[in-house]
């Protein structure tokens, strides 16, 4: 599969528990595409914490929508393959990719983090953002 263009969407933002979440998403245009009917959008999301303790990405909550109205869930620990410790003042950011079968969709969803010293658990919410072909915004 190779890569013929990439179109830069907009950017997400939302705080919960001093942790700031930021997500950049972008839709991806390919020549060859494996799987038929599926729209691409990469998205980069950065984690930071801006809280005084250090926090540990443990598990991840996505929902996913699509028009004609589908809803899919995905669960599963960290995020790809990881369960990264994040400093005060410092961020962790990561890749990845959503295929889609609409040209209208959108993803939100929480992470759930423990603080490392209380050992308290904190629900972060990520900010819901849209997954739209470019075409349809002209």
């Amino acid at each position: 599969m190779e890569i013929q263009d990439i179109h830069m969407n907009e950017m997400y933002h939302k705080t919960t528990c001093d942790i700031h979440i930021t997500v950049d998403v972008s839709y991806l245009r390919y020549r060859q595409v494996n799987e038929i009917g599926q729209f691409h959008h990469l998205y980069h999301i950065t984690i930071g914490n801006d809280g005084k303790d250090a926090v540990q990405l443990l598990r991840r909550h996505w929902k996913v929508m699509e028009l004609p109205i589908t809803l899919e869930e995905y669960k599963g620990d960290g995020v790809l393959g990881e369960q990264p410790v994040i400093q005060p003042g410092d961020s962790y950011s990561y890749y990845s990719y959503a295929g889609i079968k609409a040209t209208i969709g959108k993803m939100w969803g929480t992470y759930v983090m423990e603080n490392q010293l209380t050992h308290e658990q904190l629900t972060v919410e990520i900010p819901e953002f849209n997954l739209i072909v470019p075409w349809l915004m002209n």
